[in-house]
């Protein structure tokens, strides 16, 4: 579950994929309004394929971030912006960016080091709550940055009602959400808390998943990093751009392609094989472009086909069609299982 939603940054400038990070979902945030500074769209998404058309975001928390990672020599941000498009928050080149270019660099020290690579999200999920309350505001400019509990971009099916988990039809999704909300209650007096509560947890559990990306150290591990400003990137499946580096010293990504001032600067969460499944567990979002993996996904588990039986793909759109405004967490169920009925139409199981 987790290696699917983390990235290996090898020593090499090989294409390398980001998690399916983040990343990712369209939710909205409320804005803090006084002489305001716009408002902050969410944190990751899929967001909008528009060459242009953005615009530079100004906050003084964009601002603090900013200006802590480029007190570093070794960083390099001139080349891009954090931008809003169409109401999404992503990033924004401020200038022409040749094919093999750096778009921008982060030192490894000012990444958070989760651990050494692990299946489990709820490890990592402990040492980042231990990080965020006892590194003296070291990362405060990061931190503040990420959503916080309760906040709306919580969109992925671990902070769904069991009505819009149910709705999305596909039990392998269900168990696994209710299973992970299971330990996550027994966390706290079982042991595996760290003294933390159970929503500290669940929140932390989802920046593990949506945000962590992989990269090798000089031990050979891979280690779990939460690396500031990579993590505004949004993603879209023909990005050519592509990470590298390693933990004892830059995280760069790299142009795969020439990018035009004022476009917004993409990366792949995943590869190939990430399906929707995956895109709205650790993200919150639904990738029109996974199809395929989508078949995939539907070949492997023939068994859960038949609870897509229970409303038509026809019912399912004029629904979408006719409640633009239903709860977005419920919209997301709903276009999961849409994805996945036509995933099963063309593999001839429905």
């Amino acid at each position: 579950m987790l290696r699917a939603s983390l990235c290996l940054i090898a020593a090499s400038a090989a294409a390398i994929h980001l998690p399916c990070a983040p990343r990712a979902s369209r939710c909205t945030m409320a804005a803090k309004r006084k002489r305001p500074p716009p408002p902050r769209p969410p944190p990751k998404g899929f967001g909008t394929h528009r060459a242009h058309g953005g615009s530079r975001l100004l906050h003084a928390d964009y601002d603090a971030l900013c200006a802590w990672l480029a007190a570093s020599p070794s960083a390099s941000l001139d080349r891009v912006a954090i931008g809003e498009f169409g109401g999404m928050r992503g990033v924004m080149a401020v200038r022409d960016i040749a094919a093999g270019e750096e778009i921008v660099s982060i030192p490894a020290h000012l990444a958070v080091d989760l651990g050494a690579q692990s299946v489990d999200p709820l490890a990592a999920a402990r040492r980042l709550l231990a990080a965020r309350a006892t590194d003296g505001g070291a990362h405060a400019a990061y931190w503040r940055l990420l959503p916080q509990e309760g906040s709306a971009d919580l969109c992925t099916p671990d902070f769904m009602s069991d009505e819009q988990l149910r709705a999305v039809q596909w039990p392998p999704l269900v168990a696994q959400t209710r299973e992970r909300a299971q330990r996550l209650r027994a966390a706290p007096s079982g042991g595996e808390g760290g003294g933390f509560s159970e929503r500290e947890l669940r929140w932390a559990v989802w920046i593990v998943l949506s945000r962590v990306l992989t990269v090798l150290g000089p031990d050979g591990q891979g280690h779990k990093l939460l690396i500031p400003f990579l993590d505004m990137f949004n993603h879209k499946a023909s990005s050519k751009h592509y990470l590298t580096g390693r933990t004892d010293g830059l995280l760069r990504v790299v142009a795969g392609e020439k990018v035009r001032s004022g476009e917004q600067v993409y990366i792949v969460y995943g590869d190939a094989q990430t399906s929707n499944v995956e895109f709205l567990s650790h993200y919150g979002f639904i990738d029109p472009a996974a199809g395929r993996a989508d078949r995939a996904v539907v070949r492997a588990n023939p068994e859960a086909v038949h609870e897509l039986r229970l409303t038509t793909l026809e019912d399912d759109l004029a629904y979408l069609d006719a409640n633009p405004n239903a709860p977005y967490k419920e919209r997301l169920a709903i276009e999961l299982r849409v994805a996945l009925k036509k995933a099963a139409m063309k593999e001839g199981l429905l």
